[in-house]
């Protein structure tokens, strides 16, 4: 089933004006994902060690990501830590 064509047309227009983070982009399912990415091997760059990360997913919270979401889960990831 298709959507209606005034759906398609309109989501085709959902990125965010450019001093707004993406929702799509930035949204709290993303952080897990980008945590794990940056602390695990790529090959375009250094893995980052656990302490390294969260200062990095800070470097881009308020531009590439939501930073109420970035210190949401911080939050998680530090509770998740002293509760080990």
């Amino acid at each position: 089933m298709a959507w209606p064509t005034k759906w398609r047309a309109s989501s085709t227009m959902l990125s965010a004006p450019a001093s707004r983070p993406s929702p799509r982009k930035s949204g709290p399912n993303w952080m897990p994902a980008l945590f794990d990415a940056l602390t695990h091997e790529r090959s375009y760059r250094r893995v980052l060690s656990r302490e390294e990360a969260p200062t990095e997913m800070k470097g881009g919270a308020g531009t590439q990501f939501d930073p109420r979401v970035v210190e949401a889960f911080l939050a998680l990831l530090r509770e998740g830590e002293a509760t080990g």
